[in-house]
Formats: C-alpha cells, sequence, structure tokens
C-alpha cells in the first residue's frame, strides 16, 4: 500500500517528532531560545519544512502509541470509529484487531480506542505548536507564512477529532466540558501545572481561530504544496482544504451559511475534480493522486506500514489484498443499510450483495471473492475462519491497480 486517503481527503512523508530537531540544534553551545529559532528561520525559512512533513508524517505511523497491530495512525482511528457505529460490522475474531472498538470499551476513562484518539492527536499537537511559537505571526516571509499555517489548519484537524470524540456535537452542548486546549502560547505553563479541560465552546472557538489564521495566511502567500514539494504535494494542506475544512466545522456548528460560503469557495479553489460515475464503478479510493482529492496521507513504499506486510489500512479494509481481512476480518455493513441503497446508486455495488455478488468486479475480483465463500452455505461465521460475509465492502482497490492473484 502506497497511499492512503480518507474523508474529506484528509490524508496526508517522513516519520516522527524527530522532524523538529533541525529547529532545536544547539546553538553556541546551548539550546536554541524561541527568539533564536524564529530568527533563524528568517533567514533560512526551509529549515521549517523539515518540521511540517513530521506534523503529516504523524498521521501514519506504525505502532507508536500502542504495540499492537490496529495502531497505525490516523487511518486506524478512523476504522475504530466507524467500528463502534451500526453501519459497519465484523467478526468477533482474534483476527480482528477492533473488537475493542466494537466491544464499547471507547466510553471508559482507560478504554484503549479513547486513548488512541488523545494520544495520537495530542502527539501531533505538539508537533504543532513546537512550529508555530517559531514563526512569528507577523513575518513577511511568503514561506514562513505558508509553513505557520500548516501548523494552525492540523492543530485545528486535531483538536476538531478530539472535540467531537471527548463530548457531544457542538450544538446544545456549547457550555459542556471538552479537552484541554494546549497550544503555543500555554504548553510551558500546562505543561509544568497541568491543563483543565476547556468547554465545548472555548476548542470550537480555538479552532475556528486556527483556520481563521491558516485562511489569511495561505490567501497571503504565493507559495503552495506543489511549490514546495514535489512528491505528493497534496499531504500538504492548500488553500482549498482550508476552506474544506471550516466548511465542515461550521457545519458542526450549524453555521449552515458560513458552512456553504466555505465548501463553494474550497471548490472554486480547488484545482482538481470530481470522480467520475465510471471512475468509482471499480474498488479503487487508494490514491492521493487521484484528482478527487484535496489534501491526503502520503505513504511511500518503505515506511514501516507498508513493509509490515499487515499493519496498515489495506490489510485492514481491502478485499483483494491480503492481511488481516483474507484472513477472517472482513469488513461488511448490515443488510438494513444495504438495502436502503437504491439500485441506481454507485455507492449499493461497494458491497457484495446476499449472492457475494457486485456489478463493480472484474471477474478476477470475483473469483477472488469466491474463493473465500463457505461452501456450507452458513450465512454467519464468528470464529476465527476466512469465509467472506454477505455485504462485505468492495470499495478499495489495490496498490497500482494491480490485479489481484488467484
Amino acid at each position: 500500500m502506497k497511499t492512503f486517503n480518507k474523508y474529506i481527503a484528509l490524508s496526508l512523508c517522513a516519520v516522527s517528532l524527530a522532524a523538529c530537531q533541525d529547529l532545536d540544534t544547539e546553538y553556541l553551545g546551548a539550546y536554541d531560545t524561541t527568539d533564536q529559532k524564529k530568527e533563524s528561520l528568517e533567514k533560512n525559512p526551509e529549515l521549517a519544512l523539515a518540521s511540517v512533513t513530521g506534523i503529516f508524517a504523524n498521521y501514519s505511523t506504525y505502532m507508536t502509541v500502542f504495540s499492537n497491530h490496529f495502531d497505525f495512525g490516523y487511518p486506524a482511528i478512523m476504522i475504530g470509529l466507524d467500528s463502534q457505529g451500526q453501519d459497519m460490522a465484523g467478526k468477533q475474531s482474534g483476527y480482528n484487531w477492533y473488537s475493542y472498538w466494537e466491544g464499547w470499551t471507547s466510553p471508559t476513562q482507560s478504554g484503549t480506542p479513547a486513548a488512541m484518539m488523545w494520544y495520537h492527536m495530542y502527539k501531533n499537537i505538539k508537533v504543532c505548536n513546537d512550529l508555530i511559537a517559531t514563526i512569528d505571526p507577523a513575518t513577511d516571509n511568503d514561506e514562513l507564512k505558508f509553513y505557520r499555517a500548516q501548523g494552525l489548519a492540523a492543530r485545528a484537524h486535531d483538536y476538531f477529532n478530539l472535540a467531537q470524540t471527548f463530548q457531544f456535537t457542538y450544538k446544545g452542548n456549547e457550555t459542556k466540558p471538552c479537552v484541554p486546549i494546549i497550544t503555543d502560547l500555554n504548553a510551558t505553563e500546562a505543561g509544568a501545572n497541568g491543563c483543565g479541560r476547556a468547554t465545548v465552546e472555548e476548542v470550537y472557538a480555538q479552532i475556528i481561530a486556527d483556520l481563521n489564521e491558516a485562511i489569511d495566511l495561505l490567501t497571503a502567500t504565493t507559495i503552495t504544496p506543489e511549490s514546495v514539494i514535489d512528491s505528493k504535494p497534496k499531504r500538504l494542506i492548500g488553500i482549498a482544504a482550508a476552506y474544506g475544512l471550516r466548511a465542515r466545522v461550521n457545519l458542526v456548528m450549524n453555521k449552515w451559511s458560513e458552512a456553504a460560503s466555505d465548501a463553494k469557495t474550497a471548490i472554486e479553489k480547488f484545482t482538481g475534480r470530481p470522480y467520475s460515475m465510471a471512475e468509482v464503478s471499480v474498488p479503487t479510493f487508494v490514491s492521493i493522486d487521484d484528482p478527487s482529492w484535496m489534501w491526503g496521507i502520503a505513504i511511500a513504499e518503505t515506511d514501516r506500514v507498508v513493509t509490515s506486510g499487515i499493519v496498515n489500512f489495506l490489510s485492514m479494509m481491502g478485499t483483494f489484498t491480503d492481511g488481516y481481512n483474507t484472513a477472517g476480518a472482513w469488513r461488511w455493513c448490515n443488510k438494513l443499510l444495504y438495502e436502503s441503497i437504491p439500485t441506481r446508486d454507485v455507492r449499493k455495488g461497494w458491497f457484495l450483495d446476499e449472492n457475494y455478488t457486485s456489478t463493480h468486479l472484474s471477474a478476477q475480483q470475483q473469483a477472488w471473492v469466491n474463493d473465500y465463500i463457505n461452501e456450507d452455505g452458513a450465512t454467519y461465521d464468528a470464529d476465527q475462519t476466512a469465509f467472506i460475509m454477505p455485504y462485505t465492502q468492495v470499495k478499495y482497490g489495490t496498490y497500482q491497480n494491480v490485479e489481484v492473484r488467484l
């Protein structure tokens, strides 16, 4: 698996928090102060790029929080959240690493699903804060404007995920406790004395403030993701993606006109296009290079989530790749959801029907599915066998559209 995309394009090379070391090298026998880092970046703004790529590398990391195969960053968290709903089902077997989520352990303070979101988001917020602190908000440097915008937009995205996970939705719950707000301005104080939970309204105010500043900076600079990095530039946040993120936040806040305006602007500023009906009538959604994505996770063949072979998105969600799925941990939708999708809707073909077929599959893909059908006719199989289920999703294709082997 080279690339994976999730939600509004929300996807995101490189690796880890260590990328910030470029801003922490020794200076005259001691570590740089924040002011010294700011001065250094004004003279050499390209030094900030390591921190920026570090932020987005954090969205796809290999077992950095838990020593378990369900931990491969942001995509893993999203699978976990979907597994808690009624629409996506999976076997309660040893090959299903998301049994934790399906067992509803998340509401407890020590529950693994809750901890996954908490640790991953705050880990990335720390990197964002370190970057933001080193770039003067009043900088005249175009590159630094772009880099500061990356930290702000990513931090907003992280807090948006936290807010929706640890408290009910915005409207009607504005005064309820949400999550601690730790920024570049209070990080030292929070580290020394702790930080209490802010209200939902306060957290969303921080999210909107970060996105507002990010959009202003991206509007004021001539720098774009494509001018900064040649390989898969959509790992960085462009102006269209920033407007798209704010549209989503406004939507959750029930600010309908603001959400519509931001969505319209995101579309206008986007240089890509929607998928065609034909393009989504086959298993796909695995390449950041697709013209429909505004923002994505860039994954290289040498990344640990790939070389692991099984600790990655397609191992859990792909239907035509060897992994935990073909060991029996398939993902399927419930029958009610499947039957509610009109026959003319292209999304119906993203799932097998009750006879284990889909109009979206090639003959070779259908033959692959047929090899996993339980020949004794059983419609449910809860143990650790490889039998596939009716309504299994077949939405995702293979890396570089390589045909499945039989």
